[in-house]
């Protein structure tokens, strides 16, 4: 399946994306001593209706890569990928896989929010215009981190 996803995307400074502004929202009242949430305070019933575009995503390997932890069903649905469990570099073009690693590399190890907008190829969805908002997290043994966000289509 490697190389049959990649993308064209642009970084933006918030979410212009409703549903983004709501996880965000969300995101910024969990308890946060050092300014990142840990994944124990993470209930998913407050994000009810969120959870079909939320996802997180875990460092895998040497760290040198990614794995869907969990992937909501309007994306894998949308995309008519199965996403969850896989990790980035069986699911993405070389140049993506690289791309998706740096910025989770700013997540992780910078404690970055990213929020990007474009549209995936490959996929035949090309026409689908989304928006991810990528936030830190503490992993939920509170060592470590993770990363959980939105991605949400326009129109």
């Amino acid at each position: 399946m490697s190389g049959d996803i990649d993308w064209s995307v642009r970084e933006l400074d918030a979410p212009e994306h409703p549903l983004n502004r709501r996880l965000l929202a969300w995101y910024e009242a969990l308890p946060a001593a050092d300014g990142v949430p840990s994944r124990a305070d993470l209930d998913p019933a407050a994000i009810g209706p969120l959870l079909p575009g939320f996802f997180m995503v875990e460092p895998a390997g040497e760290g040198d890569d990614v794995r869907y932890r969990l992937v909501g069903s309007a994306i894998e649905h949308r995309l008519g990928v199965t996403l969850t469990g896989k990790r980035a570099s069986e699911l993405f073009a070389p140049e993506m896989a690289a791309a998706v690693m740096a910025v989770y590399r700013r997540i992780f190890e910078g404690r970055e929010r990213i929020v990007l907008r474009g549209s995936f190829e490959g996929l035949g969805i090309e026409f689908i215009e989304f928006e991810a908002l990528i936030l830190p997290m503490r992993a939920r043994n509170g060592e470590g981190m993770m990363a959980v966000g939105g991605l949400f289509a326009f129109g």
